[in-house]
């Protein structure tokens, strides 16, 4: 059942979920599989996060934010030279900095799509059903994935309890 935020009348967004029920997100920068990208803008910037409560807080785990979702801080400048597609070479600066940490509503709504396909019990043939995997999927990495899933929403559920992990899948994205 979709919780409604009382003051707007509309479904809670993941920050009013998240506010509800006093949460708060720690981090550390971390890496996965060798990438930071903590200084380099093309690459994935990976964080260790936990949720918390104030009482008792999930596992940690890895959320990483793509090249087109990070926000960066201001900080130093990269300068190389950039051939074009016309194989012309040109001196280009372009301003690098670290990646602010994620959001607790980002990672909330990660971790909302992520535990919707596994809250109920689906199986693994069923998760890659509804996720659309198949035919050239690596099964070894997709099964990786779907047990990464399973065991945060299994946190996140004896955080909140399986009731609010509903409510936090329903939720809207909203302006966050």
């Amino acid at each position: 059942m979709t919780k409604i935020h009382i003051p707007t009348g509309k479904p809670e967004t993941h920050t009013e979920w998240g506010s509800r029920l006093g949460l708060s997100l720690k981090f550390q920068p971390t890496t996965k599989n060798g990438q930071n990208g903590h200084k380099n803008f093309d690459d994935w910037a990976w964080w260790s996060v936990s949720i918390s409560n104030g009482q008792q807080a999930t596992d940690w785990f890895n959320y990483g934010m793509g090249p087109g979702h990070k926000r960066w801080k201001r900080g130093f400048f990269e300068r190389g030279l950039v051939t074009n597609a016309a194989n012309a070479r040109s001196l280009h600066d372009r301003e690098l900095t670290e990646p602010t940490p994620p959001k607790l509503s980002d990672v909330l709504y990660s971790v909302a799509h992520d535990s919707h396909g596994v809250i109920h019990g689906e199986t693994f043939a069923e998760w890659c059903d509804e996720y659309g995997y198949g035919e050239g999927s690596n099964p070894a990495e997709l099964h990786r994935t779907y047990e990464g899933c399973r065991d945060n929403a299994a946190s996140l559920r004896t955080l909140v309890g399986h009731r609010e992990l509903e409510a936090l899948t329903e939720c809207e994205e909203g302006d966050e």
